[in-house]
Parts: C-alpha cells; sequence; structure tokens
C-alpha cells in the first residue's frame, strides 16, 4: 500500500516538475522578451516623430533680408529692413506711413520691392522726380534694384534739399551739407569736390558718379 502510495507521489511530483520546467523554458521567457520590443518601438516612433520635424522645418526655404530707402511725404524718411516677397505698402508702414501730404494715387503699392530700392512718396501736387518716374508710379516697380535714372542727373550747383534727397545714400543731413559747402565754396567744379563734405569718401563719391553731375 506504501509502495502505490510512493509511487503516486513520484508521478504526481514528476508531472509538477514537468509543468514548471516547460513553464520555465517556453512560456516566461516569450513574455519577457515583449518588454524589450515594446520599448525598441516606443523610441524607433520618437526618433521618427523628431527626424520628421527637422525635415519639415528645413524644407521651409529662408526668406532674404535686405534694404530699401523710403523718402519724400512719410512719417520718418529712412532706410529700412525689410523681407524680401513684401510689398511697397508695407515699406512705407515701416518708414511710419504716409504723411497727411502724400498722394498715394501715383504709387503701386502692391509691387513687391527690390534690395536698394527707393521708395519715394510724392505730395499731392507734385510730379515725382525724373530719378523714381519709372520705378514706383503706375503699375510696376523696377525689377532691377536701380532706381535711379542715369539720363537725368541731379545737378549739385541747381539742386534743393528735396531734390538731393532724391539720391541713393543721401539723406537729410548729407543734403544739407552739400548745401552749406554750395554756400560757402560757391559752385561745385566737379562731383569730385563732394569729397571735401564729411561723410562723403571715395567709394560713396564713386557711387554718385551716375547719378550727380556738376554743371
Amino acid at each position: 500500500m506504501s509502495k502505490k502510495i510512493e509511487t503516486k507521489v513520484l508521478i504526481i511530483g514528476g508531472a509538477i516538475f514537468g509543468i514548471t520546467l516547460f513553464a520555465l523554458l517556453f512560456i516566461f521567457p516569450k513574455s519577457t522578451e515583449k518588454a524589450p520590443v515594446q520599448l525598441l518601438s516606443s523610441a524607433d516612433s520618437s526618433s521618427t516623430s523628431k527626424t520628421t520635424l527637422k525635415k519639415s522645418s528645413s524644407s521651409e526655404p529662408e526668406k532674404r533680408i535686405f534694404y530699401v530707402d523710403v523718402k519724400g511725404a512719410v512719417l520718418t524718411a529712412q532706410v529700412i529692413k525689410i523681407h524680401e516677397g513684401e510689398i511697397v505698402q508695407s515699406a512705407i508702414n515701416q518708414a511710419g506711413g504716409a504723411n497727411s501730404e502724400a498722394d498715394m494715387t501715383k504709387l503701386n503699392l502692391a509691387a513687391e520691392v527690390t534690395a536698394g530700392q527707393v521708395i519715394y512718396v510724392p505730395k499731392k501736387g507734385e510730379d515725382i522726380p525724373t530719378q523714381f518716374s519709372t520705378t514706383n508710379t503706375n503699375s510696376t516697380v523696377s525689377s532691377t534694384g536701380n532706381t535711379n535714372s542715369e539720363k537725368a542727373k541731379i545737378d549739385l550747383n541747381t539742386a534743393d534739399t528735396a531734390a538731393l534727397q532724391t539720391i541713393t545714400g543721401v539723406g537729410i543731413k548729407k543734403a544739407e551739407e552739400i548745401l552749406k559747402y554750395r554756400d560757402e565754396h560757391g559752385k561745385f567744379k566737379s562731383v569730385e569736390d563732394l569729397k571735401k563734405i564729411s561723410g562723403f569718401g571715395q567709394k560713396t563719391v564713386e557711387k554718385l558718379l551716375d547719378y550727380v553731375c556738376a554743371n
């Protein structure tokens, strides 16, 4: 009788041992392997998301920044920094906007600005100076960025402050210095005489040769 009991115990013990061994070898390893797979999947997803964001941001082209000179009937005539693709209206707004004397009907406010352009806002009843008559009136703004006419030069000996300010690179201070020199020393004998005025170096004068004369 005791042998039968011992036999049953051995059989039951062997079965328990077999089941335990089976579980250790085939069930538990599979369940533990799933965890790292899930972690890797999450990391890969995060990495992919970041890569996608970087590609998306780098695919957007950066707009070029350049300068334009806003003159005439605006609150603050000045050289302003502007982004490529912006229009004449935006440039005028950055200069404080047009003043009460401005005649905006002579400008194409929707025209795209170009690097180095001079935007001249005329007063009511004023004709736009020749230098700008083809650049910001009627329908278009010159696409070349050269806003001074080679044919119509400003005479240093007859031009007033307003006319001098239409020259690219010449603001109110330089215009007044030119008039002061003319009053103190008489007429300019040549454009080169500008170098005798503070603020007009060799390079500056060379840039003005196409736009001014001394008759």
